[in-house]
Order: C-alpha cells, then sequence, then structure tokens
C-alpha cells in the first residue's frame, strides 16, 4: 500500500511542478511543429485534478500507482526538458528530422491518448478494485494452513539452473559488473537466448526474492538492523548480476524493493538507501556514456554535457511528440509492407525459439527503425511507440486502442492483487507484472510481449507449480 502521507507529497509534488512546465512552455520559444505542446502539461493537470478515482486508488494499489508517476514523467517532465533543450529538431542518434506536421499529428495522438486513459480510469476503476475486494480477503482468508509447501519444485528448480549455469557460466555472468565501458563485449550477452535467457533470469530473480524476503521476516521478528543490511547487499548482488546497456533493467529492482520495504524498514534503511542510489547512479552514467560514447570522444566531459545529452533522449524513452511523429512517418512509407502478418509478427515475434520462425524484417519496429536509421542497419534499437503501431492497425480514430487494452490489464491484475500471507518474492513478481502493462505508454507490443514471456510468466508458473505440489502434515 502507498499510504495517504506518501501519496499527499507525490500530488503536491505533481501540481507544483505542472504549472512551473504549463508557465515555462507557454512563454518560451517553441519549434515548427512543437506549438501546441503545452497542452500535454495543461490538460494532464486539469484531469489529474478533477479525476478523483486515480488519487484514491493510487493510495492503496502499487499498479495505479505506477501508471501515475509514468503519466506524470511522459506529459509533464518530458515536455519540461524539451522546453529547456529546446530539443525540436533531430534527436542526438540521426538525421530524420520529422515533418512539422507530423510533430502536430504526433501531439493529436498524445491528447487522444491521455484523454482515453483517464476515461479507462473513471469508468473502470470502482469495478476492478472495488468489486474484487472481498474476493481478496476471501483469498487470504481461505488460506489452507494444514499444508506445508516443501518447496519442491523450487529445489529442483534450483538445482538444474545450477547445472546449467555450470556449463553456461561465461553467459551467465556478464562480461563487466555493474560499471561498464569500451571494452564491453555486448554480442556475448546477445548469444544468450531462448530457453538459457529465461532460466538465468528466472533463477536471478528467485534467488533474489527468497533471500530478502528472509531477511525482510526476519527484521519483523527481531527487529535488527543486520537484515537490512542483508538485503540491500542481496539486491545490489542481484543487480550486478544482470549488469547490461539497459539502464532501466538496473534502476527497477531497487525502486519496486523500496515499494515494498518503505513501511517496513522505515527510516532505518535510509543510509542504505542513498548508498545504493549512489552507486546505481555512478552505473547508470556509465551506461550512459558507453551508449553515447561517440559523443564524448573529445574527451570534454561534464556535468552540464551530460545532463544535456541524458535530456534530450527523454522523448525517446517516453515515446513522446519526435518518435511518434517518426512513427507516422514511418507507417506511411511502409504502409503497403505493413499488414497483418505484421501485425502478428510483432507478438509472436518476442517469444523464444517461436521468434526463429517469423520473419524479423516483418515487423513493425524493423519499418521503424529502416525508416529512422537508413535501410542498412539490421539491429533495430529504436522502440515505436504503441500509439502509433494503433494508429496504424486499427486507424487514428482508434491510436488509443492497444493502450486501453493494457490498462485494463493493469487495473484488473492490480485490482485481484492481495498481499496478505504473500512473500516478498510473490509481491515482487507482481508489481513487476503490473509495470510491464503500466509501461505501455513508453513501449511496444514486442517489448511488451517480450517482458512477458522472458521476464514474469516463467517465475509465475514456477511458483504456481510449486504451491500445487504440497506434502500435508
Amino acid at each position: 500500500m502507498i499510504g495517504e502521507k506518501f501519496y499527499k507529497k507525490y500530488r503536491i509534488t505533481v501540481i507544483i511542478t505542472s504549472i512551473i512546465t504549463i508557465i515555462y512552455g507557454l512563454f518560451t520559444n517553441k519549434g515548427y511543429g512543437y506549438e501546441l505542446l503545452p497542452i500535454l502539461p495543461i490538460l494532464f493537470l486539469i484531469f489529474f485534478m478533477l479525476n478523483k478515482k486515480i488519487h484514491y486508488y493510487s493510495e492503496k494499489f502499487y499498479g495505479l500507482f505506477i501508471l501515475n508517476i509514468l503519466m506524470f514523467i511522459r506529459y509533464v517532465l518530458t515536455p519540461f526538458f524539451v522546453f529547456l533543450n529546446m530539443d525540436y529538431g533531430k534527436a542526438i542518434y540521426t538525421g530524420v528530422i520529422p515533418l512539422a506536421s507530423s510533430c502536430k499529428l504526433a501531439l493529436v495522438y498524445m491528447i487522444i491518448e491521455m484523454i482515453a486513459i483517464f476515461i479507462t480510469i473513471l469508468l473502470f476503476s470502482d469495478k476492478f478494485y472495488n468489486s474484487n475486494k472481498k474476493v481478496n480477503q476471501n483469498k487470504s482468508n481461505t488460506k489452507n494452513l494444514k499444508n506445508s509447501n516443501k518447496n519442491i519444485i523450487i529445489f529442483l528448480f534450483i538445482i538444474f539452473s545450477i547445472i546449467l549455469i555450470l556449463f553456461n557460466f561465461n553467459l551467465f555472468m556478464p562480461n563487466q559488473l555493474l560499471l561498464i565501458n569500451e571494452n564491453y563485449d555486448i554480442s556475448s550477452q546477445e548469444e544468450l537466448s531462448g530457453i538459457a535467457d529465461l532460466v538465468f533470469f528466472a533463477f536471478k530473480l528467485l534467488a533474489m526474492g527468497l533471500l530478502v524476503g528472509k531477511c525482510v521476516e526476519k527484521y519483523k521478528i527481531k527487529n535488527k538492523f543486520k537484515y537490512i543490511l542483508f538485503s540491500y547487499i542481496i539486491l545490489l548482488f542481484y543487480i550486478i548480476l544482470n549488469t547490461s546497456t539497459s539502464r532501466i533493467n538496473m534502476i527497477l529492482p531497487l525502486l519496486f524493493f523500496i515499494l515494498l520495504t518503505k513501511d517496513i524498514f522505515k527510516k532505518k534503511g535510509f543510509i542504505l538507501l542513498m548508498a545504493s542510489v549512489i552507486v546505481l547512479s555512478i552505473a547508470f552514467v556509465s551506461i550512459t556514456m558507453y551508449k553515447n560514447a561517440w559523443l564524448f570522444k573529445d574527451g570534454n566531459f561534464s556535468i552540464s554535457s551530460f545532463s544535456k545529452i541524458l535530456t534530450s533522449q527523454i522523448q525517446e524513452y517516453t515515446s513522446n511528440v519526435r518518435p511518434i511523429a517518426q512513427g507516422i512517418e514511418a507507417t506511411e512509407i511502409y504502409n503497403r509492407e505493413m499488414t497483418l502478418n505484421t501485425f502478428f509478427n510483432d507478438f509472436i515475434g518476442s517469444i523464444p525459439i517461436i521468434n526463429h520462425f517469423i520473419d524479423a524484417r516483418d515487423r513493425s519496429n524493423a519499418y521503424y527503425n529502416r525508416y529512422i536509421l537508413g535501410s542498412g542497419r539490421e539491429d533495430t534499437p529504436l522502440i515505436m511507440p504503441l500509439v502509433t503501431i494503433s494508429a496504424e492497425y486499427f486507424s487514428e480514430y482508434f491510436c488509443w486502442i492497444l493502450t486501453v487494452v493494457c490498462i485494463l490489464l493493469m487495473m484488473y491484475i492490480d485490482g485481484n492483487s492481495t498481499y496478505e500471507n504473500k512473500t516478498f518474492l510473490e509481491k515482487y513478481i507482481k508489481i513487476y507484472l503490473m509495470f510491464i502493462f503500466a509501461s505501455c505508454i513508453y513501449c511496444n507490443s514486442q517489448i511488451i510481449i517480450g517482458r512477458l514471456i522472458t521476464k514474469s510468466l516463467p517465475i509465475y508458473f514456477i511458483l504456481f507449480l510449486n504451491k500445487k505440489i504440497e506434502v500435508k502434515k
């Protein structure tokens, strides 16, 4: 549970930041196609203040709170940095500048999508959250205390994972730990795919969840600081084992950990939290410099130059005006090639093993990257926003459809979630699942399905089987 006091502080922060962004945006010079960008924070602030349901349920449920934060970043913070950096032209990685008309249409898409999200919350939140309240209570109260789960499936999975790791240790361990530089070999991580990828990630998450959960339970009983320390050490070790060029995969574990333990550890873990933030910040900087090494070749690195480079990419990371505009133009160019087959490839192409049987070039993200980076590129590092995928397959009038489907799924899972008598691992994976759907406004269908299949469902499957196999006392 987020809590009334914590959420009240967040709510005040959102309102103040939104007002600052609006005033700054109205009185600063804007590029062609971005003249109406201040409308985003204005509308968001209006809907945020008028929609009481988003506040009521964000205080009590993790999923809606996560969506709440992601919308704030997308509709308020991102426009602020666009104004600040005057980021109206090309991105730092490409010379493709979308037309002003495409940028204006992209803003329309974003406004429609935002309205659709708030309406969805307004119309369906009571149904998903209130109607499932009694169901959740019944689930908690009907826990079978006569059966003692011996964790047979978890034990067998751990043994299987250890054997697989021993034969593939070079693939299990990252090429570099936490801090990466120009010597980082990304190809070694790309070799890891299929079943091994699923097993390794599940093993790391399973081990972290079980060990941290043990520390949390011990702390509840003995109230000793050492259990807080152990839990942070385990979490940091887990993050180190997941070192990659993906910054989000290193940040999320700490954020979820904070959500789950803030009411347990309270202020006792503050120093360790600050230390963890500092360590991750250093790792964040090293990854950013690695991914943008060509911008620092002259050796003139400074905090200001780094900050500008980082914030100049915020449009791409939050699926904002420029990437949507580029997506609109990409779908216009490749409209004939993007068929129903492309739509299905977007989904099944993210499933390990099955993805070997589909044409990777016939996916929306492939066409998107081909348009922006050129036909000679085979990799697809850029993310085509979900709203443009919806517009391509369901028309401009239904550019919101896939986003709303994800939000409905998130609220359904959120409303059906009960955290009583649940382990730290069960709570963690539930929050991660809700994040997958809530982050749809930043992602595309490929990423959503990929995270579900490779990151979330394997752990769910293991825990499900583990609960089914019980030994009676």
